[in-house]
């Protein structure tokens, strides 16, 4: 095996550990997202920013939107 074969393969082998770390990352971040506790943090935010604006209903049509993406319900 050559010199630029071997620096491809070391190369290609980077590539594949970077891919699985992120992918690792992605997952736990998605999970943190999806939480119990991430429930629980955002509506209390969401519930905060509705009662500052006047319960808007512009701005609950946002935080409705922006909850359903957050949390596990």
């Amino acid at each position: 095996m050559g010199f630029l074969d071997k620096a491809k393969e070391m190369a290609e082998d980077a590539v594949s550990k970077t891919k699985d770390v992120a992918d690792d990352v992605a997952d736990k971040a998605n999970e943190a997202i999806h939480s119990e506790k991430a429930e629980q943090m955002s509506d209390s935010i969401l519930n905060k920013v509705n009662e500052l604006a006047g319960n808007n209903e512009a701005v609950k049509n946002v935080t409705d939107k922006i909850d359903k993406a957050l949390g596990n319900e």
